[in-house]
């Protein structure tokens, strides 16, 4: 049996269809955006809109991170999961809700909120999602709006944290014997890359820059 919290999230309906950047007209909450288990921290700071469907904070997060959305994802309320499918079992994650109908708003009500994104079920790459305040804004700023951060998101597909960690190993010695393939399968990476101007530039185009 569902939860009343479980409820809720899936009985909303969405107000409009489409994806737009929101202008400021409705309530700006703060989201800090942490990647879990690794360090130094990974994380970003972006201001979305309270009304922001929760498909488009998919792909914000995807831009935001530097993500190339090309695995599954889904969010955890409490202990809801919600995806953007059906209401359906997940062999490895168990019953997921639909979030398709589903805003900002629905599942963060106040500062010190915290919802998890996983990104990638077999990578398992963990977000922490933290409300941590409501901001006020000037007309006619555009949101999502990226304020903050540190450090590059690991590659996609580098095989989840052990894989990561291998790869920092290895693109940081010369003489490492794998430091060739590595370089020539995932280039100069550099971890401790970040500028919210790109991002913000990324957020202007079609699906925030998402593709």
């Amino acid at each position: 049996m569902r939860t009343q919290n479980e409820r809720k999230l899936t009985a909303r309906h969405a107000s409009s269809s489409g994806r737009t950047n929101h202008h400021a007209s409705h309530e700006v909450i703060c989201l800090k955006i942490v990647l879990n288990e690794i360090n130094p921290p990974v994380w970003r700071r972006v201001l979305v809109t309270a009304d922001t469907p929760l498909s488009d904070l998919h792909l914000i997060i995807q831009s935001t991170m530097g993500w190339m959305n090309e695995a599954s994802h889904y969010f955890i309320k409490d202990s809801a999961k919600l995806s953007p499918r059906g209401a359906h079992r997940h062999p490895r994650s168990g019953t997921h809700l639909s979030y398709r109908e589903s805003h900002v708003s629905d599942i963060f009500s106040s500062p010190g909120d915290t919802v998890i994104y996983t990104y990638s079920s077999g990578d398992g790459w963990s977000h922490r999602l933290i409300y941590e305040e409501s901001v006020s804004h000037d007309e006619p700023a555009e949101y999502p709006k990226c304020i903050g951060g540190a450090r590059a998101c690991p590659p996609e597909n580098c095989n989840s944290i052990i894989g990561y960690l291998y790869l920092l190993e290895a693109l940081g010695n010369p003489f490492h014997p794998e430091h060739e393939y590595i370089l020539n399968r995932f280039g100069a990476y550099d971890p401790d890359t970040f500028s919210k101007t790109d991002i913000n530039e990324r957020y202007r185009e079609d699906n925030y820059g998402c593709y």
